[in-house]
């Protein structure tokens, strides 16, 4: 109820004229977010192998790099996808006829975004960007992309699984919901004049034991807005 109170008015407040003029002059962007926990065990989505039998599921190699650059959503040069692997972060691709259809990008060691920064520990790992090709999304690939991740960080012993969501995402909201995440966090990210960014929790969720992860890792965070966005992270 207090997120979509706080969704709703920040939403009016922002899109007042005076407001939006304002925040536009002093170069300051105010974004409420969630911070979600994902777990393979949460849902079952192993049915979904035989709706989406025709696309191939794998770890992204060098011949993606071009057209991951040309998809849609954050436009980013190949040359950044290829530093974010030599940099030893993990990508996962579905595949349509040998070409890729959507992709997702994984953390093991940070948490390093604008919405909050954290270390992970050896059982966890950061989901920072998901991207479907535009003509075929909302048909349910976001998901098992995820989903199909998922088993592949089991097995390296990565269980416990976050990422963040803007609160007027709805699209994004609606997959994790499907996929039974847990809302951990809901927080503020405020950038001051593209140099400095801080993140404030302003809600902490309590979770079932069975599902807690053992603690709430989104804090209080302050870095510098360029570093944090020069690969294309949010």
């Amino acid at each position: 109820m207090i997120e979509k109170i706080f969704g709703k008015t920040w939403m009016k407040i922002s899109g007042y004229p005076p407001v939006r003029r304002l925040l536009d002059t002093l170069g300051i962007r105010i974004v409420p977010h969630y911070l979600y926990l994902e777990k393979r065990s949460f849902v079952d989505l192993s049915y979904l192998h035989r709706v989406f039998e025709e696309y191939k599921f794998g770890p992204v190699t060098s011949g993606d790099m071009t057209s991951m650059a040309e998809m849609s959503g954050i436009s980013l040069p190949s040359e950044t996808h290829l530093n974010r692997l030599d940099g030893g972060e993990l990508c996962y691709v579905l595949r349509s006829r040998g070409k890729p259809v959507g992709y997702t990008w994984i953390c093991l060691d940070r948490c390093e975004s604008t919405y909050g920064k954290f270390r992970l520990m050896h059982n966890e790992a950061y989901f920072f960007q998901t991207t479907i090709l535009d003509s075929l999304r909302r048909k349910g690939l976001g998901f098992y992309l995820k989903w199909k991740a998922y088993g592949e960080l089991e097995k390296l012993g990565r269980e416990i699984l976050y990422s963040h969501v803007m609160v007027f995402n709805v699209p994004s909201i609606g997959l994790h919901k499907k996929l039974k995440a847990k809302t951990l966090t809901l927080g503020v990210s405020v950038e001051v004049m593209h140099k400095l960014w801080f993140c404030l929790p302003i809600r902490r969720y309590r979770l079932p034991v069975e599902t807690n992860p053992g603690r709430h890792p989104n804090g209080f965070a302050v870095g510098l807005a360029l570093s944090q966005n020069s690969d294309g992270r949010a």
